[in-house]
This record gives structure tokens, sequence and C-alpha cells, in this order.
């Protein structure tokens, strides 16, 4: 596994451990689905949260990281998702993490 891959785990890892903090139950980790990988599928309160780890790097623009294909394809695989899971509310969000001046790292929901 190169550097890079080697990071965004680790950053995957960062925001589970985070949410499992809060709360959040892990239900699936780089779960593929219709072509497109999920990072985290967590529960909390009977509602499903897809999260997708994106690195800030040093960037402050947070839509310059998500393509308009990366938003499509997340879309049909949310769909995906809330068939398959259509008793619970399903939620979706970028979390972004970048280096914070007081800790290894902040995260920001969107």
């Amino acid at each position: 596994m190169n550097s890079h891959m080697e990071f965004a785990r680790m950053l995957e890892e960062r925001v589970c451990d985070y949410l499992a903090l809060r709360g959040f139950e892990v239900v699936a980790k780089n779960l593929k689905v219709a072509g497109v990988e999920i990072d985290l599928l967590m529960e909390k309160n009977n509602v499903l949260f897809v999260f997708e780890v994106k690195s800030l790097g040093h960037s402050k623009y947070k839509d310059v990281r998500v393509s308009a294909n990366q938003k499509k394809r997340q879309h049909l695989a949310l769909e995906i998702i809330n068939r398959d899971y259509g008793d619970k509310e399903v939620r979706y969000f970028w979390t972004f993490v970048g280096p914070c001046e007081n800790q290894f790292l902040e995260v920001h929901f969107w």
C-alpha cells in the first residue's frame, strides 16, 4: 500500500474513532456499493450515517476536492443504501479532515 493510501486509511480510522466516542456504531468500513467505496457506514439512534472522508491538506476550498463525477457516483450509492436499508433514515456527510494548530486533526462535516 502506498503512503497516500496509508494516510487515507489512517484518517478514516481517526474519524471512525472520533465518531465512536460520540456514540456512533460501525456498520461497515470501506463498503463497496455500485462501484463506489463508502468510507464509513455508521449508526446512531436507529439512523444510518454515510461518511466520505476527505483530506483537506492545506486547502481551505472544500468543493475543489469533490468533483462532479464523485458527487454523482456517491448519489447513486446513497440511493442503493436507502433502498437496502429502507427501514432506517439515511444521512450523508462529506467529512473533511485537516491539520489544526492545537490538535492532530480537525474534523468538518458537510
